[in-house]
C-alpha cells in the first residue's frame, strides 16, 4: 500500500510530467527528422510538429504518433506549397548574401556591398519570422486558404513584434547551446532540439493565438449567419 501510494504520488508529480514531456519530445523530434528526409516534406513535417505541440500544451492529446501523422496529413498540401516557396526564397537570398559578401573586398564600393549584405540578412530574418507566423496561424486557424494564410502571416509579422522577439530569443538560446556543444550539437538536435524549440515557441504564444483563433471562429460564425 505504501509503495502503491508512493507511485501514485510520483505519477502525479511535476517531475513525472516533466519526464513524460521529455520522452514525448524525443519521439516527436525523431518523427520530425524522419520527415525531413523527403526534402519536399520538410515544411509539412515542421507543421506537424507544431500541431502536436499545440495539442500537448492544450492537453488535448498524448498520442504522439497518431497526432503527428494526423497533422502531417491535414497540412501536407499547404506545407508543400510553402516548402517550394521557402526553397526558392532561401536560394535567391542566400545567393545574394554570398555575392555581396564576396564583393565587399572591393575598397571603392565596400560600403555599397556591405549595405546590400545587411539588407539581405534583414530580409532573410523577416522571411523566417513570417514563416513561423505561418506555422502558428495554420495550426490555430486551419480553414484559411493558402494565400489568406500568407497574407495574415505578413500582417502578424509586422503587428506582433513581441511574438517575433520570443521566437528570436529561443533561436538565440538554441544557437548558444549548439555553439557550446560543438560536435555534440548533432546529438542535441537529433535527440530533442528541434521539437523542444518548437514546443517553447508554441507555449510562449499560446494565449495570443488561442484568443485570435477564438475571435476568428466567432467572426466566421457571424459571417455564415448573415
Amino acid at each position: 500500500m505504501v509503495l502503491g501510494g508512493s507511485m501514485n504520488r510520483f505519477a502525479g508529480s511535476k517531475l513525472y510530467h516533466l519526464l513524460n514531456l521529455g520522452f514525448d519530445l524525443v519521439v516527436l523530434n525523431l518523427l520530425t527528422i524522419i520527415g525531413f528526409l523527403g526534402i519536399v516534406t520538410i515544411v509539412p513535417s515542421i507543421i506537424a510538429c507544431f500541431y502536436v505541440c499545440k495539442l500537448q500544451i492544450n492537453n488535448k492529446s498524448t498520442k504522439i504518433f497518431k497526432s503527428y501523422f494526423e497533422g502531417f496529413r491535414l497540412y501536407f498540401r499547404k506545407g508543400l506549397y510553402l516548402n517550394l516557396i521557402l526553397f526558392a526564397v532561401v536560394a535567391v537570398l542566400g545567393f545574394s548574401a554570398l555575392q555581396f559578401y564576396d564583393l565587399m573586398h572591393i575598397d571603392s564600393e565596400r560600403i555599397i556591398y556591405l549595405i546590400g549584405f545587411v539588407i539581405t540578412l534583414i530580409m532573410m530574418a523577416t522571411f523566417i519570422f513570417l514563416t513561423f507566423q505561418f506555422y502558428l496561424i495554420i495550426i490555430y486557424i486551419n480553414n484559411l486558404r493558402f494565400l489568406d494564410t500568407v497574407k495574415l502571416s505578413i500582417f502578424f509579422t509586422g503587428r506582433f513584434v513581441r511574438t517575433q522577439m520570443q521566437i528570436l530569443v529561443w533561436f538565440l538560446l538554441s544557437g548558444i547551446v549548439i555553439f557550446f556543444l560543438g560536435f555534440h550539437a548533432l546529438i542535441y538536435l537529433g535527440l530533442i532540439g528541434i521539437a523542444l524549440v518548437i514546443y517553447l515557441i508554441v507555449y510562449g504564444t499560446k494565449h495570443l493565438y488561442n484568443q485570435l483563433a477564438e475571435k476568428f471562429n466567432i467572426s466566421e460564425e457571424n459571417m455564415k449567419a448573415l
